[in-house]
């Protein structure tokens, strides 16, 4: 089966009229994960336009990050990119990536104290739901999942989903969008070796920040890291062609 098939007529039609040019693929890398956890709506992280008729890119922006213009969008994404975690958000939450990850960095080694109950409950969750887990062929290791201590691929793919929003908002211009993807994807390239680990880094950075969602919608995110791994997705995908 082609990947085009996985998602029905209508959808193989809109990513057939809507492709990019062979240049601008890989740049769709990141924000991936989060396009298609929309997938039900119709929205496909091959193309760089989403499919709006059941959920508009504005929706999701206002209703979930409470950004309404265009400096707004611009403030949360350099704020993702530069600080990361809640940092950049102000108030009781402002904690930053590199907080968040000294603290993943202590409980990796042994310290259950540096994390909160409930974020060490989830974490452990995760953690267990992906050893095991074969992606690129292979099986993840508890090895492989403890040696990725850094949630930067979380903030990655929150600011590389937020830039297509924008974008398919009217907010951006195309030439800003890809400019924006091209240094998410320069980001994930200079701190992954690979998809499995960016997608590692983005499940537990999730964990922590949403400990108290659902579990069942942790599941269903790591599904949709998986999926991009399968070789159906073809060299979009594939994060050897990034070093």
């Amino acid at each position: 089966m082609g990947l085009l098939d996985l998602f029905g007529k209508s959808n193989k039609k809109f990513i057939e009229e809507n492709a990019v040019s062979a240049d601008k693929k890989h740049l769709l890398q990141t924000g991936a994960i989060l396009v298609y956890a929309n997938s039900a709506c119709g929205w496909m992280p091959q193309t760089l336009l989403l499919d709006q008729k059941k959920l508009t890119a504005e929706q999701i922006l206002s209703r979930f990050w409470d950004a309404e213009n265009k400096e707004e969008v611009l403030q949360l994404i350099d704020g993702l990119i530069v600080i990361g975690g809640f940092g950049f958000a102000g108030g009781d939450h402002a904690e930053s990536r590199s907080q968040i990850d000294a603290r993943l960095e202590g409980y990796t080694a042994g310290d259950q104290s540096a994390l909160s109950d409930e974020e060490a409950e989830m974490l452990d969750e995760v953690v267990d739901l992906i050893t095991g887990y074969k992606m690129e062929k292979t099986k993840l290791t508890a090895t492989d999942i403890s040696s990725v201590t850094t949630t930067l691929a979380w903030d990655i793919e929150r600011a590389a989903f937020l830039t297509r929003l924008a974008f398919n908002s009217g907010l951006l211009t195309e030439e800003e969008t890809w400019a924006f993807l091209k240094k998410t994807r320069e980001l994930a390239q200079a701190g992954f070796r690979n998809w499995q680990d960016y997608g590692i880094s983005f499940i537990k950075g999730r964990a922590i920040v949403m400990c108290d969602s659902d579990f069942s919608d942790m599941s269903d995110m790591w599904s949709n890291v998986a999926l991009l791994a399968d070789p159906k997705w073809g060299e979009v995908w594939t994060w050897a062609t990034l070093k």
